[in-house]
């Protein structure tokens, strides 16, 4: 089940990346040649968990606040995602609806 969320987790962090949709996409897309996969994103897909787990140790107010925010963030995320899905099949042609599109217009989320 572990082995699972990181491979997930990590394809769709070097997607966007790729599409340089994520900060330090210039990194995390990077493939290691020895290797032909994207080491970076799988770093990072173990980091972060990893440094998440560490707020149980402080105290369980610290996860009461921390984890809503995880969520909510999760819903925007989704909500992002439709709404451009969409917005790109109202509109006529499907050709300017590219990656580095949708990287320019919410870069600043």
């Amino acid at each position: 089940m572990g082995s699972n969320c990181v491979l997930v987790s990590s394809l769709e962090i070097f997607t966007y990346s790729s599409d340089r949709a994520l900060p330090l996409s210039n990194i995390l897309s990077c493939v290691n040649k020895s290797a032909s996969a994207p080491v970076n994103a799988v770093r990072f897909a173990v980091i972060c968990p990893t440094i998440l787990r560490f707020l149980a140790f402080v105290g369980t107010g610290v996860i009461s606040a921390v984890f809503p925010l995880v969520i909510s963030a999760t819903y925007v995320a989704y909500t992002i995602t439709i709404v451009a899905i969409g917005w790109a099949t109202t509109t006529s042609s499907m050709d300017h609806f590219t990656g580095d599109f949708l990287a320019c217009q919410y870069q600043w989320l």
